[in-house]
């Protein structure tokens, strides 16, 4: 079986690229993130996901910068070449680690939305294993494969914005208002809290030297892509807000989840909450696959090999990480671990690409086509 991301895999297009993007993002904590954003934002909480929306498309303009210097290296090869051997393995294998423990929680995170509304009686090794098993299909595919893959999930994001839609009746925009009511430094610090959400950011340098057509092409997927889930995110906060108010979101802990559940489309598609959930499996399983497709690339960097048993090892790793931690498994703890990891989603976020391309600039490390 061939391992993902080999040499001779196909290139993939600028359009399955804002797909990967697009799901590498939108994975299932999404579900929490009004009731996040409400925790300091209040009726504000949407003007921190605009914070967000232009943090993210200035990263763009860097990570595009990045990637024009070394248009056919990966980011941890990157790494390596800007830091140097010895300090650049180090980065990396930090890197790879942090994006293994993300592993571990986005599959906790699934474990308990699934035992939570759909298989409340189901033991959490199975629902492990339901999640694990397609997911270690998808990550040894060929990348071609697994970019068509997302290509045909993203229409699961585009049913549940679709859902949403019919709720906007209900909605009273006014308890967004008034604008500036809560103080931005609170403002700011609900946008820092939501922003581990777009934990999956890095995967863009390692598709982008995968990807055809030229870097205008690629910029455009990439600029497109974060703004799409920007305003993904901007609607559902204010959906959930509009619909429900902040005194309601201070208990409702899934907010998107009780939105849908109080939606009828045409009169008699009914608990689409329930529908939801189910075949959010879909593209969900693209977030996780991408999490384990960075901790891959960054380790086979390291050790510079690349095998199937080394990812099919990182799985196992991830299985027994969830068996470990499953007695404390409640919305409580997975809210805890992910404020404990908050620092170093910032730093994996909003400084690696930064810290990257200063020192290619410092060191004048440029590798032309």
């Amino acid at each position: 079986m061939m391992i993902t991301m080999q040499v001779k895999d196909k290139p993939i297009s600028p359009f399955q690229l804002y797909c990967i993007i697009i799901l590498s993002i939108t994975g299932i904590m999404m579900f929490s993130l009004p009731y996040i954003a409400n925790l300091y934002g209040r009726n504000n909480a949407w003007i921190s996901v605009i914070i967000l929306l232009i943090s993210f498309q200035l990263m763009c303009f860097l990570i595009i910068a990045l990637h024009k210097r070394f248009p056919e290296k990966d980011l941890f090869a990157i790494a390596e070449i800007v830091m140097g051997k010895v300090i650049g393995k180090i980065f990396n294998t930090l890197l790879s680690l942090y994006y293994l423990f993300i592993a571990v929680y986005v599959c906790l995170y699934g474990c308990f939305l699934t035992m939570e509304w759909i298989l409340p009686l189901t033991p959490k090794p199975v629902i492990y294993l339901i999640l694990l098993i397609p997911a270690l299909y998808l990550a040894m595919a060929q990348l071609d494969a697994f970019a068509r893959y997302n290509s045909i999930a993203i229409f699961i994001t585009i049913m549940l914005i679709f859902a949403i839609c019919f709720a906007i009746p209900d909605m009273k925009f006014s308890y967004l208002l008034p604008v500036g009511q809560v103080p931005l430094a609170k403002i700011f610090k609900g946008a820092i809290h939501i922003a581990p959400i777009y934990s999956g950011v890095n995967c863009i340098l390692i598709y982008l030297p995968k990807t055809s057509g030229t870097i205008k092409a690629k910029g455009k997927a990439v600029f497109y892509s974060l703004l799409t889930i920007s305003f993904i995110y901007l609607f559902i906060v204010s959906a959930c807000l509009a619909l429900l108010g902040t005194h309601a979101l201070d208990i409702v802990i899934m907010p998107v989840l009780y939105l849908l559940k109080t939606v009828t489309i045409f009169s008699f598609f009914e608990r689409l909450d329930i529908f939801m959930i189910s075949v959010w499996l879909i593209p969900s399983l693209s977030a996780f696959v991408i999490y384990m497709h960075l901790a891959f690339t960054g380790l086979t960097q390291v050790i510079q090999k690349k095998n199937k048993m080394i990812l099919l090892s990182l799985f196992i790793f991830v299985f027994l990480g969830c068996l470990a931690t499953q007695s404390k498994l409640s919305i409580y703890s997975l809210h805890e671990g992910r404020s404990l990891m908050l620092p170093y989603n910032c730093i994996a976020m909003f400084g690696v690409t930064p810290i990257l391309l200063i020192l290619a600039v410092i060191r004048k490390k440029n590798i032309s086509r």
